[in-house]
């Protein structure tokens, strides 16, 4: 019976050694297994995003090659555009040159002074005179302190009126003199 025992004991022994052995040798082929099937899986990732990054290289390359003749396109029109616009700049500026004599010339230098003196004489009458700086600066300084007062005098009569709490009609109505100030 002893030895029956024994045997029973041994061969259990036997047993969970032989399974420590088969679950370390199943642990490092499952190791492997992973290892193979990652590397398989990053390789067809790999080759997916290199043709996905090699399409669109491609299209950029096309678009680049269109763009850039249509830059040219578009260069050689604004050059013949420049030529011709400086041709009738000459044309248009030919007459009043010092150099020229004659009826055409003298008209248009004519023009040109009657022009000038109606717009001087316009800007006389009707006060577009340059003012000086300082005049501007006082003026300006004068419309900001109306301004600020006319803010002051809603912010109060906004913080008498609008205890009461509620909603949007509380708020008061903007006084006459901000509304003048705001406009100018």
């Amino acid at each position: 019976r002893r030895m029956e025992q024994q045997a029973v004991r041994v061969h259990a022994i036997v047993e969970e050694r032989v399974q420590q052995q088969l679950d370390t040798i199943l642990a490092v082929e499952m190791d492997k297994v992973r290892a193979l099937v990652e590397e398989r899986v990053q390789g067809r990732i790999r080759q997916v995003v290199q043709r996905e990054v090699h399409t669109t290289v491609c299209e950029m390359q096309v678009r680049l090659a269109v763009m850039a003749r249509e830059n040219e396109r578009l260069q050689t029109a604004l050059l013949e555009q420049l030529e011709q616009s400086e041709v009738s700049l000459r044309s248009l500026f030919w007459p009043v040159s010092p150099s020229t004599t004659g009826f055409v010339s003298r008209f248009m230098k004519w023009l040109w002074h009657c022009c000038h003196r109606i717009f001087k004489l316009f800007v006389w009458f009707f006060g577009f005179v340059d003012t000086p700086q300082e005049n501007r600066l006082d003026g300006l300084r004068a419309r900001m302190e109306a301004l600020r007062h006319a803010v002051s005098e809603f912010q109060e009569s906004g913080a008498t009126s609008g205890d009461e709490g509620g909603g949007a009609s509380d708020v008061p109505e903007m006084p006459q003199s901000m509304r003048r100030h705001l406009l100018m």
